[in-house]
């Protein structure tokens, strides 16, 4: 199959592309989201069931030892909570186009095919730059949400151990 012979082709071929990764972005913080809402689940039903052990103990405060790590089990959690509620809240990432009349009417009428092609790979290259910088913010705070779920269940295993002990 002989190509087109279009001034065109090379826009046309890569705007797909670009396009094609600003979606994979926009499916990217929905995971990542998901995933910190799971992890707060998770967390919730941790400290639910620790609380309940500890509530049915008698004299589970009168060890410096268990108050210390009760104090430490406290600070992670409620570390790990802020970290999933700022995780979930919204993201702002940015489209390649803002829908304004002044936008659109450069794309579709001002501009030639190869003028408008370039300027929306143009676009979609800076957006994608720029979004870039929030998923990999996203990233390290879903990575420090595993860090404390895991120091978190550390703890409160530690705990249990403790109270068997005693």
């Amino acid at each position: 199959m002989k190509a087109k012979n279009n001034n065109n082709y090379d826009f046309t071929v890569v705007l797909p592309e670009a396009q094609e990764k600003l979606n994979r972005q926009f499916n990217s913080v929905t995971k990542l989201q998901d995933f910190a809402k799971s992890m707060f689940g998770v967390s919730s039903i941790a400290m639910s069931l620790f609380s309940t052990i500890i509530s049915i103990q008698e004299g589970w405060f009168s060890s410096t030892v268990n108050i210390i790590l009760f104090i430490l089990t406290i600070i992670i959690y409620t570390m790990l909570t802020f970290f999933n509620v700022k995780s979930i809240l919204p993201v702002s990432l940015k489209h390649a186009l803002k829908p304004t009349w002044e936008i659109y009417s450069k794309v579709a009428y001002k501009n030639s095919a190869e003028g408008s092609n370039a300027m929306l790979v143009f676009q979609y290259l800076e957006v994608i730059k720029d979004n870039e910088n929030i998923l990999i913010e996203q990233y390290e705070r879903s990575k420090c949400i595993c860090t404390m779920l895991a120091i978190l269940m550390f703890l409160i295993f530690l705990q249990s151990v403790m109270f068997s002990i005693t």
